[in-house]
């Protein structure tokens, strides 16, 4: 009767916040790409794919009900890998938007403000990537 009322440990909490962090890079994406019609992100359907299903893999991983267990490792491993690949569709669109504004268009105040938009949005990524890594080395159920 005492297995089936386990309480939850401290890895399941960083899951749950790497997924809610995952969804508001989600929404900060979104808007970074519909801020201007110039800057739209072209492969944003890609990252939204990535992102959603990365924020419902750190959402499943903590919900293993064994301390490190295959399943709930597979879903990090695969929420941290789309992640990155999030982060890595966002820089291959912002890379000629930032070299320009870093060398002969500074003066581009939409650009700034989009490029502002994609650090914040990448920041929350990072940061999902990091909850889970954090949640990763941390037990699922207390003993």
């Amino acid at each position: 009767m005492s297995n089936e009322k386990k309480k939850k440990a401290a890895g399941p909490i960083f899951g749950i916040l790497a997924a809610i962090l995952g969804l508001v890079g989600l929404a900060v994406t979104v808007y970074c790409s519909r801020m201007n019609s110039a800057y739209s992100l072209s492969n944003l359907n890609q990252t939204l794919l990535y992102s959603g299903i990365a924020a419902a893999l750190a959402c499943l991983s903590a919900f293993g009900k064994k301390n490190y267990s295959v399943l709930s490792t597979i879903c990090q491993i695969g929420a941290i890998v789309l992640f990155v690949f999030a982060i890595g569709n966002i820089l291959m669109e912002r890379v000629l938007l930032a070299s320009g504004l870093f060398s002969y268009n500074s003066q581009n105040q939409a650009g700034w403000q989009v490029f502002y938009v994609s650090v914040a949005a990448i920041a929350f990524y990072l940061a999902a990537d990091l909850f889970l890594i954090i949640s990763s080395f941390m037990k699922s159920v207390k003993d």
